[in-house]
């Protein structure tokens, strides 16, 4: 197998030959460092990793990607060399959207992971009906929507030079969720699972419910206890439901990789 690209992929512990992989996207202004905890969470044969986004962390000197489609096609050109490992792709709010899209990319490669995991995001369908308008914030009505979703201590958001450091990435993120128009087909091979948080504003159980839309093997809900950013402080209980949803579909797919 080649190596994995160091500069999108970050990991935190060595897993020369590892079973199965889950790689996670995060939110819109999140680095790779959002899903760290998550490696001391899983079996010993598993492995986590983490996509870096550019524009941000060590890669901030590099143009950030505005663009879905472009950030989408990069994403799955670098994973494509690498689902010869049962791999599960898990992404929370923005980045269940860019982990949407890297999968239908894969899948037109030839070889989709082995399952989808998407977190507190609106349906495909909810998105087309009620594009976001968040594209045309500016930095104080950034402010005010990070407070409102959570996920972010509100000293920090209040402090000048935290501010500075993370605005770049959310005004890039912004722009990229707020100018993406999903579209519902083709539909999705790989099986898909979602789950939200029961106080979420952004998220309600019937919208997250359409997801169902755009796969033929659409596996259930999940609903755990919190807002938008319920899977921080349940972080543990979050990497058993996607740990225990790569076992599942890794004995539905036996044996793998696929002749």
């Amino acid at each position: 197998m080649a190596d994995l690209d160091a500069t999108w992929i970050r990991s935190w512990q060595a897993h020369p030959n590892p079973t199965g992989r889950i790689v996670c996207f995060g939110p819109a202004g999140a680095s790779a460092n959002f899903f760290r905890g998550w490696s001391t969470r899983v079996p010993a044969d598993l492995e986590v990793l983490g996509l870096a986004y550019p524009g941000r962390e060590r890669r901030f000197e590099e143009a950030p990607i505005e663009d879905m489609a472009a950030l989408a096609d990069a994403v799955a050109q670098v994973l494509a060399p690498h689902m010869d490992v049962p791999t599960v792709l898990f992404g929370h709010s923005m980045g269940a959207s860019v982990a949407f899209e890297v999968t239908r990319r894969l899948e037109k490669r030839g070889r989709g992971p082995l399952g989808l995991a998407l977190s507190g995001r609106q349906s495909p369908r909810r998105q087309r009906d009620l594009p976001s308008g968040v594209a045309g914030f500016n930095d104080e009505q950034i402010i005010e929507h990070l407070h409102e979703l959570g996920g972010t201590p509100p000293e920090m958001l209040a402090d000048p030079d935290f501010r500075d450091l993370v605005l770049p990435a959310f005004r890039t993120d912004f722009t990229l969720v707020g100018t993406y128009l999903p579209n519902l087909k083709p539909v999705l091979d790989t099986p898909v699972t979602v789950l939200f948080g029961d106080g979420d504003r952004e998220v309600f159980e019937g919208d997250a419910d359409r997801w169902r839309e755009i796969t033929r093997r659409f596996t259930g809900l999940s609903v755990f206890p919190g807002g938008h950013f319920y899977l921080i402080e349940k972080e543990a209980e979050v990497v058993a439901h996607v740990v225990r949803f790569l076992s599942a579909q890794r004995i539905r797919a036996l044996p793998w990789p696929p002749a």
